[in-house]
């Protein structure tokens, strides 16, 4: 197999020191479309044999909140998990209209509806993990 790169390597033995995964594992991540999930996304496609990822799925969650910046934050998570020969699950909901019906603030409707997503994802696609870095929220 190929040498690893020092940050593979110490995210490999992360996952492993932490048991993160137990192979062989249905994996989804979390992919906004900025440079952390994006990163995120690529390291674990580069160690799915390494890791006991028997499937990685890409979830995007378009929040409808930015305009046109939401719908080409979609297209760019579209086009890459079809680079990477990915599958690929999207979804929106309104969550201006959650936000309001519910009394919380945008930033926890916006997470409300992501995680409501996420978590109906990892039952339909019986995978056993969402990943989803801290900034996951565009």
């Amino acid at each position: 197999m190929n040498q690893l790169h020092p940050l593979q390597r110490r995210v490999l033995r992360f996952i492993h020191q932490e048991q993160l995964l137990v192979s062989p594992a249905a994996v989804l991540v979390a992919v906004s479309g900025g440079p952390d999930s994006v990163a995120l996304l690529h390291l674990l496609a580069s160690l799915r044999e390494r890791c006991g990822i028997r499937q990685l799925t890409v979830l995007h969650f378009n929040h409808q909140l930015r305009g046109t910046a939401s719908a080409e934050d979609q297209a760019f998570v579209a086009s890459l998990a079809a680079t990477l020969g990915l599958p690929l699950e999207t979804a929106t909901a309104d969550v201006r209209a959650h936000h309001r019906q519910h009394h919380v603030s945008l930033e926890m409707a916006a997470r409300a509806c992501r995680h409501r997503f996420f978590q109906d994802a990892l039952v339909r696609l019986a995978a056993d993990i969402v990943t989803e870095d801290p900034g996951c929220r565009r």
